[in-house]
């Protein structure tokens, strides 16, 4: 996590210009850092990779120490002072402190029992054995050293932990990497001067200058230029969009090929990039329901196993007729083997893989919560307008009586290209692929929800808006007062809508569209895409009762939309999904997932991706409770040492944190846009 204070990450900042970072408030003091947890080794501001090269090299140094000290207890090496000069010494005293530390004030300050508590007890007891042998006790025959399961335990849970936050780590390594390229300059133009200026400095409505080959330092819309945009590290598209006069462009993404200047939107903390940021980093740390259950049967562990180990200790003595200290090894062993690491890691680990592999892809998944919802999905409720279409109007037909079609087409350019208005960018677009315009029109006059009109070679061209028997949106172009031509318009169906309905529909999930448009519109589109069920000119309150009459009929319902106008129906449902466009800010605040690109095929793969991350914190919790239940019965018949025992127990804790970091190289999110 090196040097990545350069972004701002937290909804309790300000903007700090002299360092490009952001200050959050605790407790009424200022400090400046990039997240609201900090870092797991001190500030984050602070080179946070001198922590982690600093673990490192404790497990290194331990693990050299542990092999030796193993080498003269197992081939009976002549070493001075041993046990006092024992190699494993180092391993404890580098790795044992801060479980010791974090168990005992957890205990005493809070009054919670947690895993470090019992691992603290295991190595204490196995250090009390240690004290036997050195004032001559026979404690049964063991070769090992004690020092060396003391220092093996704190070894191997130190590896443990540092293995888990490598895996927590890379769940934001290409977020992280992408901080750190950041321009801190930026080059603006003010007063027709071009200035450099620090990139945190740039203000919303300033014109940026961005060269080919550099990084885009603002949201905002290109006003001048096109080019190229790679917008991977946002999207997860693996190929460049192109762009032009009017797109919106994103802080963070790559200007590929050719000069462009953008009118600055978002700026700083605002940016897409620093929310993507921000809600990573609080996504991280909500749990999971599963993963409550699992911390929760955790605190349970504890002190079960300080009475199973207790039980031991009585049932080696006093019934299977064991020596005191035979009886004391094999209790020791259950307080190292019963040590449930594994199974409070299982669930965190794959969570945050998860997550970690969602947004690489260009999907933010809010919380762990969410990630587990996604596998329960049952029904699946789609809003229409800028969710199955991409909101963007297009001429669906086109009809003429007219004798010469071209002067039809070439006439309504010549009026319409000036407007802003879709209905009329659709015509532009329409008309240009059919001919060449070089008309011009004169007196051009508009009037607000009745149409335009002008003149163009002295005749009368007149576009009005109408609709058909159906409820289809049309315009009527009349030349000298008489009708000639209709133009029919439709929104333009999302190019992977009708693939990722049928493959939901596949998998056992029902799907249902609920909108608010014309009944003519949507039975068309829910005919196109393959939806069976659908309903119009719905109000929100409409689909409100939609959904909640459906979850009473025990369906766990998801909500697609596109964050607008659906935020009731996100809060309604069980679970829901934005399809935002990398540009709305809503949808990105309200629903609990959201989908940067637009890629609809990404919501039958993400619940596909989520049941493996289930199937995965499964695998771990029975792996690991499997594991340690066969040790613990080995352990009470003196089957296993607490030397083997803590190898045992720490095997199940690198195996389940191993597994969960796979979940971090799937392949099933990553698509390229279809065209």
């Amino acid at each position: 996590m090196s040097n990545i204070n350069k972004t701002c990450c937290s909804a309790n900042k300000i903007e700090t210009p002299k360092n490009n970072c952001c200050c959050h408030k605790h407790e009424k003091k200022e400090q400046t850092c990039c997240s609201s947890k900090g870092s797991l080794k001190g500030c984050c501001c602070s080179n946070a990779s001198y922590g982690t090269i600093k673990l490192s090299t404790k497990l290194l140094l331990s693990a050299i120490a542990l092999i030796i000290s193993f080498c003269i207890s197992h081939f009976k090496w002549n070493f001075v002072g041993f046990p006092y000069t024992d190699p494993a010494w180092i391993a404890v005293l580098l790795c044992a402190g801060d479980i010791f530390k974090g168990a005992f004030i957890t205990f005493f300050k809070e009054g919670k029992i947690v895993t470090s508590m019992l691992v603290s007890i295991a190595m204490i007891a196995s250090f009390m054995l240690q004290i036997f042998t050195i004032f001559g006790v026979d404690v049964g025959g063991h070769h090992e050293s004690y020092i060396f399961v003391v220092g093996e335990i704190a070894f191997l849970m130190s590896l443990g932990e540092w293995l888990e936050e490598r895996t927590i780590s890379r769940t934001q390594k290409g977020l992280q990497s992408l901080a750190n390229m950041m321009p801190k300059t930026s080059r603006v133009r003010r007063n027709d001067n071009i200035i450099e200026i620090n990139a945190s400095e740039i203000l919303v409505g300033d014109t940026v200058c961005v060269a080919p080959h550099e990084m885009i330092s603002a949201d905002g819309k290109i006003i001048l230029g096109s080019t190229s945009i790679n917008q991977a590290n946002i999207t997860g598209e693996s190929m460049p969009v192109e762009k032009t006069i009017g797109d919106t462009v994103l802080c963070g993404t790559f200007n590929e090929d050719s000069y462009i200047e953008i009118q600055a939107e978002k700026t700083g903390c605002q940016t897409t990039l620093s929310q993507m940021l921000e809600l990573i980093d609080e996504a991280e740390g909500k749990k999971a329901p599963i993963a409550r259950i699992a911390s929760k049967w955790a605190t349970y562990i504890v002190p079960s196993a300080l009475g199973l180990s207790l039980i031991t200790l009585l049932v080696a003595r006093f019934i299977l007729d064991t020596s005191l200290i035979e009886a004391i090894v094999r209790a020791t062993t259950i307080l190292v083997v019963f040590c449930p690491c594994a199974f409070v890691l299982a669930t965190p680990t794959a969570i945050s893989a998860g997550i970690g592999n969602a947004s690489k892809n260009g999907i933010l998944i809010k919380s762990g919560e969410a990630l587990e919802r996604l596998s329960k999905i049952t029904t699946a409720f789609f809003d229409k307008t800028g969710t199955l279409t991409t909101g963007k109007i297009k001429v669906e037909k086109f009809t003429t009586t007219y004798p010469d079609e071209d002067f039809i087409l070439e006439a309504v350019v010549a009026i319409e290209k000036d407007s802003t208005h879709p209905i009329a960018k659709a015509i532009i677009d329409f008309a240009n692929t059919k001919t060449k315009t070089s008309l011009l029109a004169k007196n051009v006059q508009a009037q607000t929800g009745i149409g335009i009109s002008g003149l163009v070679n002295d005749k009368k061209v007149e576009i009005k808006k109408a609709q058909t028997e159906n409820s289809q949106t049309m315009s009527n172009v009349y030349i000298d007062n008489n009708l000639v031509a209709n133009f029919y318009f439709s929104d333009t169906l999302r190019s992977s809508a009708k693939s990722s309905i049928k493959t939901l529909n596949e998998h056992g999930i029902a799907t249902a569209l609920l909108s608010g448009d014309n009944l003519s519109s949507v039975s068309s589109i829910a005919e196109e895409v393959g939806i069976k069920t659908y309903s119009a000119n719905l109000l929100p309150q409409d689909k409100l009762n939609v959904i909640n009459k459906t979850q009473s009929e025990g369906e766990f319902v998801c909500m697609i939309g596109d964050g607008v106008n659906d935020t009731p129906s996100f809060v309604a449902s069980d679970i829901s999904i934005a399809i935002s466009d990398i540009k709305n800010d809503i949808a990105i605040n309200t629903a609990q997932v959201v989908i940067l690109d637009g890629e609809l095929r990404k919501i039958p793969a993400l619940i596909d991706f989520s049941k493996t991350v289930m199937l995965t914190i499964t695998i771990n919790i029975i792996f690991s409770l499997t594991l340690s239940l066969t040790a613990v019965m080995l352990g009470m018949f003196g089957i296993i040492t607490p030397a083997i025992g803590a190898i045992i127990h720490n095997i199940s804790s690198v195996s389940v944190v191993a597994n969960s970091a796979r979940l971090l190289n799937k392949q099933t999110l990553k698509f390229n846009k279809t065209k």
